[in-house]
């Protein structure tokens, strides 16, 4: 597998290992008790961004299934309230 595609980033730079490794790293000192600088924050938010586009590209969650449980529900309460 390659390391990086950008036609799958949709990014002018590609996702790489070493961003996923840069950004689980910041994750770690994050929620280590070592804390973030406000650049480093940024860096993250930045990265997790970048992530979540590739990750929606290459493996988008299959949210329709459940987006159809939901509005079925939803209906099914209103049914529900009228009959009451």
């Amino acid at each position: 597998m390659p390391a990086a595609d950008t036609r799958l980033s949709g990014d002018k730079e590609p996702w790489t290992k070493e961003k996923n490794d840069r950004r689980c790293d910041l994750i770690e000192r994050k929620h280590g008790g070592g804390g973030l600088t406000p650049a480093e924050a940024l860096e993250l938010a930045r990265l997790q961004e970048q992530m979540l586009r590739y990750r929606d590209r290459v493996a988008p969650l299959p949210l329709e299934h459940a987006r159809q449980l939901h509005q079925d529900l939803l209906e099914k309460a209103a049914r529900g309230r009228a009959d009451a």
